[in-house]
């Protein structure tokens, strides 16, 4: 008797959707990401009842053909590796290949999109992992990508979710640090059909991080940099005095790449001896620059 089984692509996707997806903040994320990988100059996010209804985004990046617009969706279907090789020198943000398909696994997802040299663009809908149909469709350049009911057909994963303010507000802490990385690219964020912000390219790191953690923080951040071999530091930190009782001012990116990083935190605290009280934290936004090769970005 046979006991091994292959599993199928719908449910080898779900399960892929359990790592990639832990909340809709999870799904802006991988999507931003695809956006700033496309070129996009402009990023629109649209979010409804804390993205479980409705999240979508559009942008003006390059776009995708026909062909490539429905290749998108299969798993480790990618355009930013090639070889195993490739893995020890990630420049672009999604390179695995899961996201778009572990997404339309737990969703209803339609897709338009168009490449510059096309004409027309073209319309894909997916259903709890199944294909329902690819049609041309007029839009513009770029790509809009539309999720609704997320996890309408896992109700167990559904009820861990938290209230829509819970879900938003890990919404717009995913955006806002996104977009901290991007200083030449737009952002725009709509809550429930409310403006929350609208962050313009050319800002300098100071306005945007004040837009995104609170303006009172503008004349209370210092610039820094520092080199040593192999390694650059850059950014801004927060005055003793503008300080937090908690680490929720604490953004870091790792070439670029936003991460949660507790030992640059240590580290950052440790800067601050003997200028801050107990269960006070410094407010920064650091940015640092490493080699390529010695940072596995699948694994840190």
């Amino acid at each position: 008797m046979n006991v091994i089984k292959v599993l199928s692509e719908n449910v080898a996707n779900k399960i892929a959707a359990g790592e990639v997806i832990e909340r809709p903040a999870s799904i802006v994320k991988e999507l931003v990401e695809n956006s700033l990988d496309a070129g996009a100059k402009n990023i629109e996010i649209v979010i409804r009842h804390g993205g479980k209804s409705l999240i979508r985004i559009s942008d003006d990046g390059c776009g995708m053909g026909p062909q490539d617009a429905e290749i998108a969706f299969k798993r480790y279907a990618t355009s930013k590796i090639t070889e195993a090789s490739d893995l020890f020198e990630i420049e672009s943000f999604g390179f695995r290949g899961e996201a778009l398909p572990s997404i339309a696994a737990v969703s209803r997802v339609r897709m338009v999109t168009r490449e510059k040299k096309s004409s027309v663009g073209t319309e894909v809908s997916i259903e709890g992992g199944k294909l329902q149909g690819v049609k041309e469709a007029a839009c513009a350049l770029g790509t809009t990508i539309e999720v609704r009911d997320l996890f309408f057909n896992t109700p167990a994963r559904r009820k861990f979710l938290k209230s829509d303010t819970t879900e938003t507000g890990h919404l717009e802490e995913a955006i806002a640090n996104l977009a901290l990385s991007r200083l030449d690219v737009r952002f725009v964020l709509t809550v429930s059909d409310k403006k929350v912000f609208d962050l313009l390219p050319g800002e300098t790191l100071t306005q945007r991080a004040a837009a995104v953690l609170g303006k009172d923080y503008e004349k209370n951040f210092l610039e820094i940099e520092a080199n040593a071999p192999g390694l650059k530091l850059r950014g801004l930190i927060g005055k003793p005095s503008a300080c937090r009782a908690n680490r929720t001012g604490q953004i870091f990116f790792i070439n670029s790449r936003w991460v949660r990083a507790f030992s640059l935190g240590h580290g950052l605290q440790a800067g601050y001896h003997g200028l801050l009280m107990h269960g006070q934290f410094p407010v920064a936004v650091l940015f640092l620059d490493v080699d390529l090769s010695r940072v596995d970005v699948n694994v840190h």
